[in-house]
């Protein structure tokens, strides 16, 4: 990498962490909020904790997964797979985005425990979206570095990581919508 690269590279970073930093755009509360989708539930107990399952399922092994997939097999996606998963990350995102409009029928429901799993539905549809989305931008980015095996590396498995926490939410989600419909009848 030139010496301009490294500076253009820093002043992108320090750019987008302050458009990160902006009260609008901030997604920390997204974060808590999926976070405390992954709580063991007990109706007895005011304080709930969370599920050291669901950590694993949904955190530690899709980074481990990816990592292994990548570093360990020295995957790297070719640049046709890439251009196909910005489509099909960007039709998920459409998908899930009519789904919210759906969803958002249900949260007149005057039973507390339904209320609160259409929540959890509803946050675990914006962390997919909000996933679909970054990976469709790292994809595009990974496009245009073609000759950065260190980034082309990183970014294949960010992107595979977020792949398999969406398909472990969007499967969540299906479970959800199907508990939150099937107990309207």
């Amino acid at each position: 990498m030139e010496w301009y690269q490294i500076i253009f590279l820093v002043i992108s970073l320090a750019l987008l962490l302050a458009i990160l930093i902006n009260p609008k755009i901030r997604l920390f509360n997204l974060i808590i909020q999926q976070m405390k989708v992954f709580v063991k539930f007990n109706p007895k107990i005011t304080k709930q904790k969370l599920s050291l399952h669901d950590m694993i399922a949904f955190i530690i092994a899709p980074i481990v997964i990816s990592t292994i997939i990548v570093w360990g097999f020295n995957f790297i996606f070719l640049a046709d797979v890439a251009t196909v998963l910005v489509t099909v990350f960007s039709i998920i995102f459409t998908v899930l985005f009519g789904f919210i409009s759906v969803l958002v029928g249900k949260t007149n429901s005057s039973n507390k425990i339904e209320k609160q799993l259409v929540s959890e539905t509803f946050t675990s549809i914006v962390s997919a979206m909000l996933l679909a989305i970054l990976s469709a931008v790292l994809l595009i980015i990974y496009l245009s570095v073609p000759g950065n095996i260190l980034l082309i590396k990183l970014i294949s498995n960010i992107v595979i990581w977020f792949s398999l926490v969406s398909l472990l939410l969007l499967l969540m989600i299906t479970k959800r919508s199907y508990i939150i419909f099937s107990n309207a009848k």
